[in-house]
């Protein structure tokens, strides 16, 4: 999970975003996001349902922008860019 994959590198805020697809990795136009802070005694679980919660206000903003033919999508900005590497047994051990 992303949520806990922020708090484990010590991020100060995580999100969701809604993009568009395209031959890259998660490096397509957005059309919506949101993010939220990450407070000093946040649990990874507790970023997931946090994060569960964005989904379908973004979901409904996305699908309202492009039925009503509304959308604006914007480039994503390599230097803004954040990606998280695979976990591996070394990440799971070190949240038992």
């Amino acid at each position: 999970m992303v949520d806990r994959q922020a708090l484990i590198s010590g991020e100060s805020e995580f999100g969701l975003t809604v993009h568009r697809m395209d031959d890259g990795l998660d490096t397509g136009d957005i059309l919506v996001q949101h993010s939220l802070p990450i407070g000093p005694t946040d649990t990874g679980t507790e970023l997931v349902i946090r994060g569960m919660d964005l989904i379908p206000g973004a979901l409904d903003e996305a699908l309202t922008a492009l039925e009503s033919g509304t959308a604006v999508f914007r480039p994503q900005s390599k230097a803004d860019r954040t990606y998280f590497h695979k976990r591996s047994e070394r990440d799971r051990v070190a949240w038992l």
